[in-house]
C-alpha cells in the first residue's frame, strides 16, 4: 500500500488501502491496526521542494504474511531448545553417574565394614553368653 496526498486529500495509491486503517503522518515506522485487528508497518514521508510542501508520501505493509512464518519459527525454537536441554541434561546425568561411582564404593565399602565389624563383636558375646549361661544352668 502506498500512497500520495496532498492537506489529507488523497491524490493517489498503489494496491488497496485497508478498511479502517488510520493515516497518521510520522517520519519513524509505526505499527497500525485496522478495524479488524490486522496489523500494519507504515512511515510517511514529507515531500518537499526546497520550502515548499510538495505532498505526504505514505508507504506500509500488512504484517499478516509474517505471522505463519513465525509462529512456525516459535515451534522450531521451542523444540530445538528442548532438544538441546534434554540432551544436556543427558550428559549431566551420565556424567554424575561416573562421578558418583567411587562415593557409592565407598558407601559399600563402609558398610560392609560395619558388617564385619558387628560379625567380630557378635561372635565373642555370644561364645561368653553361651559360657555364661551354661554355667548358670549347672549351679
Amino acid at each position: 500500500m502506498c500512497a500520495f496526498s496532498i492537506a489529507q486529500d488523497t491524490l493517489a495509491t498503489v494496491g488497496q488501502q485497508p478498511a479502517g486503517l488510520p493515516f497518521q503522518h510520522a517520519s519513524e515506522w509505526q505499527t497500525l491496526q485496522d478495524r479488524e485487528g490486522d496489523r500494519y508497518h507504515q512511515i510517511s514521508l514529507l515531500l518537499k521542494l526546497r520550502i515548499t510542501l510538495l505532498g505526504i508520501y505514505a508507504g506500509g505493509a500488512s504484517l499478516q504474511e509474517f505471522r505463519q512464518p513465525l509462529g512456525e519459527y516459535k515451534i522450531h525454537f521451542a523444540a530445538g531448545v528442548a532438544n538441546n536441554n534434554a540432551a544436556r541434561w543427558g550428559r549431566q546425568l551420565v556424567a554424575s553417574g561416573a562421578k558418583m561411582r567411587p562415593v557409592y564404593q565407598s558407601y559399600e565399602q563402609i558398610q560392609q565394614f560395619s558388617a564385619d565389624v558387628a560379625h567380630e563383636l557378635r561372635t565373642p558375646l555370644a561364645a561368653t553368653r553361651a559360657a555364661v549361661e551354661s554355667a548358670l544352668n549347672q549351679t
